[in-house]
Formats: structure tokens, sequence, C-alpha cells
């Protein structure tokens, strides 16, 4: 092969560099940076990615860095590793009201782009029941449905959820038809992702109601079929629970940590109606006593708080019905709340306790209508019935940032009191929050599980 000329190697040498480009143009005048275009402003909630990005010019290309101010804008900090013309990160509370900006530089001088700011939201996870129309499952965060994948040709819904650091559980079940014979697999969504849980011997699905998280332990509690058996996986290994004495079976509807201690409530059943209350404590069934004129009880929130245990629920003077006396026990002894004037019924879904503050969420009733709220140390506080609709319920309750979030329904009665659609949301400080459903879902979805990441 022949050798080019040495005459002729420097005009080619500046032809493949001018046709290959590159940062550095020989022949282009030198420029100092100048940004065209500016980081802007953001409004993310916690756990969400943030993302700062400017445009910039200049001859050579310009380095960059981004910096940060947590004093508005007194003092400016470089950060580490943030060198290209995207910056992003994950969100945390911290972050709230922090500055962004950044600095181009090449060997004609330096520029600043303006400041961008930062605002952190708390982060609402709404998780939850969609119309059974709707094939698959999810939960809501800020108001965006966030899809869970699930067989084709199922229905599914979140009992339960809970975040803990950067990861998303959600609890529940999906449904799938399978030659006429109906099947539920048995498992949790952890960060999307679906996870079997393996099932004892002689059961063919199980259903998880509650879910708990404490330090590097996730509890999932609930029941198996067939039987009725109740009890929780920890760590994927199932631990079970004797029915009640005197009961044909049992469901778990809520449990807490509290150290070493693991306290489970729900409900059992006796020759086909609810029997009398109680929780199991370490595994040992706790009943709990009735006041007068109450004949059963369900606990539909169980919490610890110091050496306090509280059982939160309704009893009744029938053996059938899902209301009654709206109320909950204190270790071991019954507190009975006022119904509104005019309700004839309530429950306790969810119970909170705050410093010397007990706030019991649910609903109260008569014949005809529902009204969601709660009771704040024995005080009712009703909630706005969304426009458009009759009623509603208050299923799961969080206090975040001085503010009350109550989650739950809002309905559509029918002549006989009942709910004939419902629409899902949550109420912040009594302010109504609906949430979308997800095409093609129409109406009877609901939010069963709240939690708040402020």
């Amino acid at each position: 092969m022949k050798s080019i000329p040495t005459a002729l190697l420097g005009p080619v040498l500046v032809m493949i560099m001018t046709s290959c480009g590159g940062d550095y143009h020989p022949n282009a005048p030198l420029v100092s940076p100048s940004i065209t275009s500016q980081p802007a402003s953001q409004t993310i909630y916690s756990g969400g990615t943030a993302i700062f990005s400017i445009a910039v010019n200049g001859n050579p290309a310009p380095s960059i860095v981004w910096q940060r101010s947590n004093d508005n804008g007194a003092t400016w900090t470089a950060i580490s590793g943030a060198t290209s013309a995207t910056y992003d990160f994950t969100v945390q509370p911290a972050d709230t009201g922090a500055r962004f900006r950044a600095l181009a530089s090449n060997s004609q001088g330096s520029t600043l782009s303006t400041p961008a700011t930062l605002r952190e939201v708390p982060a609402v996870y709404a998780g939850g029941t969609i119309d059974v129309t709707n094939p698959d499952s999810g939960y809501w965060i800020n108001g965006t449905w966030v899809h869970l994948p699930s067989p084709s040709g199922t229905t599914a819904q979140v009992n339960a959820l809970s975040v803990s650091g950067n990861k998303v559980f959600a609890a529940g079940n999906w449904l799938s038809a399978s030659a006429g014979v109906s099947q539920y697999p048995t498992g949790y969504w952890r960060d999307g992702n679906w996870v079997d849980l393996a099932l004892p011997s002689g059961h063919t699905y199980g259903v998880v109601n509650s879910l708990v998280v404490s330090g590097t332990d996730l509890y999932l509690a609930g029941e198996l079929v067939p039987g009725g058996a109740p009890g929780y996986w920890l760590n994927g290994t199932w631990n079970g629970l004797p029915v009640p004495q005197g009961s044909d079976y049992a469901s778990v509807l809520s449990l807490a940590v509290s150290g070493a201690d693991v306290y489970v409530a729900g409900y059992s059943f006796s020759n086909g109606n609810v029997a009398p209350p109680g929780y199991w404590f370490n595994g040992t069934w706790t009943g709990l006593p009735l006041p007068a004129g109450s004949v059963n009880g369900i606990v539909e929130s169980i919490v610890v708080s110091g050496s306090d245990v509280y059982a939160a629920g309704f009893t009744s003077s029938q053996t059938t019905g899902y209301s009654g006396n709206p109320g909950y026990w204190l270790n071991g002894s019954w507190v009975g709340l006022a119904l509104p004037i005019g309700r004839t019924e309530g429950a306790v879904t969810s119970l909170v306790v705050s410093g010397t503050d007990v706030y019991a969420a649910g609903f109260s009733e008569n014949a005809t209508s529902t009204t969601p709220g709660y009771w704040l140390n024995g005080a009712w506080v009703g909630l706005a019935v969304p426009f458009g609709f009759d009623g509603g319920q208050v299923r799961s309750l969080v206090l975040s940032g001085g503010k009350v979030y109550a989650a739950g329904l809002g309905g559509v009665g029918d002549s006989t009191g009942h709910f004939s659609s419902t629409v899902p949301g949550y109420w912040v400080n009594g302010v109504w929050v609906g949430l979308p459903i997800p095409s093609p879902g129409t109406g009877f979805s609901s939010v069963s599980s709240l939690t708040v990441i402020p």
C-alpha cells in the first residue's frame, strides 16, 4: 500500500477532524460558555425523581458542575459526580426548599445557570379495589395510577400497602378462572413484581388482608382456604393461629408488631354467625368482653402504643350485619363511641394513636345513608360527602405533617341504604381528593389502605 506524502498529512488530518466532529473545533472561533436553556423549578413527591437539565453552548465544549444550596442561595456546594447536562436524583423530605444550579466552564470563561428550587410534597400511596371490569390491580401515588401486573383474564385487588425505604409492598390477591374453577394465587407485589407465598398442605389459596414491615421483617396476615385458617406469613413462612374455641373458622384483618410481640386481630364464625371478639397475642387467643346488649363483635384495627393495646371495631346485638356499636377496647376494656344524631349504627375500621389523641375512623349510618368520618377523642368529626354522591366510608386513616388523611370511598346509595356504585379517594383535612378509576373500570372501586411519606 502506498503511503500518503508527508506534505499532505496536515490538510488530511484537518479534514478528518472536521468531518468526524468532536468537542474541540480548531477552525471555529473560541467562545465562552452560554446557557441556552435554564433548569426549571419542580414540585416532586417524596420518593419521586427530580430531573434538572440545561443546554449550553461554547467552544471548547464547556464542562458542567451542578451545585446545591440549602440556605436559600447564600452558599453553594458542588455535587459530587453531577457533571453532565442533566442531573437527577431520588427526592427525600430533606430536599424540600433546596436550590440547584449549574456552572459551565471552558478555557474562555464560565457562567452560572439561574437557580431552580425543589419543593418536596408528601407522597400519598393509596391501594384498594378496582371494579371487576378492570383486569389488573395497582395503586395510586399522588393521584396517578401505578399498574401492578397480573396474568391475563384476571381481576385483582390491593388490600394492604406499605412503603419501606425505596420499596413498595402491596398485598392482596387476584382471581382467575380456569376451566370454570376459581383460583386465587396467593402472594404480594414487591416493587411491582409478584411474589408467591407458599401454602401449607391441604389449602388451595389464601388472602392477605394486612401487611406490616418491621425492620427487615415482612408480615403478611390473612387466612387460608378451605377451612378459614387464620395466620400470617413471616418472611414467607406461614404461622398458623388457632381458631377460637367454639368457632368454626376465622379471618385476620389487622396485625401489629411491638418489639418481639405480634398482635393479630379479626373475627371468627360459629354456626354461620359472627362469634365474640378477640385477638391473638403471640399466637394465643385473647377474648374481649362484650358490652351489655351485644352478642358479638369484630376487631378491624389493632394498635399498640407504648404499653397500651387498642382493638377497634364494633359490637352488635344481632347475629348478622357489618356494623353496630362503634368503639374500641383499651387494654381489654370497652370504650363505646357516641353516634351522631340521626345515626343508628357505625363501625371503626382504622385507629391511630398520636400522643394523647385517639383517632377512630370509619362511618356512621342509618337505614337510608352512610356518613364517612372519624371520632377524635370520642367526638364525631363528619367528612363532607363528595359532590354527586349520597354517602361514604373511611377505611384507612393516617396522620402526617399535621394533616389528617382519611381514605375510603364515596358512594351512590340505593333504596335499601346500600351503595349501588362507589368511587375511590381520600380526604385531606376534610377536603375530598377523588382518584381516577383506570379504564375500563367504572364503579365499585375504593381505597382500603393508605400510606403517606412526608
